[in-house]
């Protein structure tokens, strides 16, 4: 996404035809301190955010985890996919996670109760498998066309295994939809274009807070479109004009969930030894 949106920066032709904005807001979504002061500049509801690393001020740590308590959250500025997330319990966590580079610490939003009790009651050491569903997971999306307007947000709700969505449905909160929309609009006027996805906690208050937020398609679409929102036909209407291509969109979105299932599939030596051998892939035929 950044290296998309700095070479649009420089052929400046590819804008109208490029899902990706500037490249000051690919920095923004890309990196969470960022985010943070993008969406204190705009007055939105983002979840506070303490910068890490070697050099980090001891009273600052102090007073973020004084004012937000534990668990907290330690991710890395610009991961993504749940990669090198760590839950800090206390102090001892605290001091070695603040001083990891390139991380930032976020408060723990939201969570079920039962989910909160058998992940961080760790007195008798950590369960072998500690990755309970957490369905506090929620999401807005959109489109930006090249003109800065929005398409419909749709938001949904997600049950998260092991940082991955393996449930959805959709959540039409109105306040969870105005999030999405301010955060999308604040974006939109600082240059962005594309796909725009916001992910939400909901505070022990009912506030939707911003934890992160990404600037292409996700794991989510194709569930998306099964819950009645084609970002693929809304990016053609907006970015191509394509009437020919239906934009499935749905006006009365369809009730229900969407499961993610594991499915077997077989892979035969014989082809993995023909791959080795030859460097190409001609494909494994059903037994």
């Amino acid at each position: 996404m950044d290296s998309l949106a700095a070479i649009v920066a420089n052929h400046g032709e590819l804008a109208s035809r490029t899902l990706v904005g500037s490249h000051k807001c690919a920095e923004i979504i890309h990196d969470k301190f960022l985010s943070w002061q993008f969406a204190a500049r705009h007055r939105l509801p983002f979840a506070d955010t303490l910068l890490g690393g070697p050099g980090v001020d001891a009273a600052a740590i102090r007073d973020f985890a004084g004012r937000h308590g534990f668990p907290l959250i330690a991710k890395m500025r610009r991961g993504y996919g749940s990669t090198g997330v760590r839950i800090v319990l206390n102090r001892d966590h605290l001091g070695h996670a603040a001083a990891l580079p390139a991380y930032v610490l976020q408060p723990f939003i939201g969570g079920p109760d039962d989910m909160r009790g058998r992940l961080f009651d760790c007195d008798a050491g950590l369960p072998l498998f500690h990755a309970p569903p957490d369905s506090g997971q929620y999401s807005c999306q959109c489109i930006i066309g090249p003109s800065g307007g929005l398409s419909d947000i749709f938001c949904a709700q997600h049950v998260m295994i092991m940082g991955r969505c393996e449930e959805m449905w959709r959540a039409d909160d109105p306040a969870l939809q105005a999030t999405g929309r301010n955060f999308a609009t604040a974006m939109a006027r600082e240059g962005w274009r594309g796909s725009f996805n916001l992910q939400c906690r909901r505070s022990a208050t009912g506030e939707f807070i911003g934890v992160e937020m990404s600037g292409r398609m996700t794991g989510g679409t194709s569930g998306r479109l099964l819950l009645g929102f084609d970002e693929i036909g809304e990016i053609a209407r907006l970015w191509a004009g394509l009437t020919s291509l239906p934009c499935l969109t749905a006006a009365v979105k369809p009730a229900g969930r969407v499961i993610k299932t594991l499915t077997d599939g077989f892979l035969p030596d014989a082809q993995v030894e023909k791959l080795r051998a030859c460097g190409i892939w001609t494909g494994a035929p059903r037994p």
